[in-house]
């Protein structure tokens, strides 16, 4: 689901977003979603921060190991925050050309 893009087929409005992440099992160890948490991996190539509040609101209480999400091509990485580990594995560039090597880790 995504925040702020209405023709995008994943699209959900601010009520949708909160609902959909609330209903995330709270002893959920792997998470993957399309858009990335708010602050997390999250910047664009023009700086702008495109992840989801409604979702950054939500890790807390999951609290998973590990999250991987895509979304925003321009902030591939790792980074760990707490127990959790974030991943951004968006690999292709906004041209959709391959353009990175897949992530690898262990669970």
């Amino acid at each position: 689901w995504v925040p702020q893009l209405s023709g995008h087929a994943f699209f959900q409005s601010a009520k949708g977003l909160r609902n959909k992440w609330a209903m995330i099992p709270q002893e959920t160890d792997v998470l993957i979603t399309h858009t990335p948490p708010f602050g997390i991996l999250d910047q664009s190539s023009r700086s702008y921060q495109l992840g989801c509040e409604y979702l950054a609101n939500e890790l807390p209480r999951i609290a998973p190991k590990l999250h991987c999400f895509g979304h925003v091509h321009a902030s591939y990485g790792t980074m760990k925050k707490g127990i959790t580990t974030y991943v951004n594995a968006s690999s292709i560039d906004s041209k959709e050309r391959l353009v990175r090597e897949p992530i690898i880790f262990e669970i």
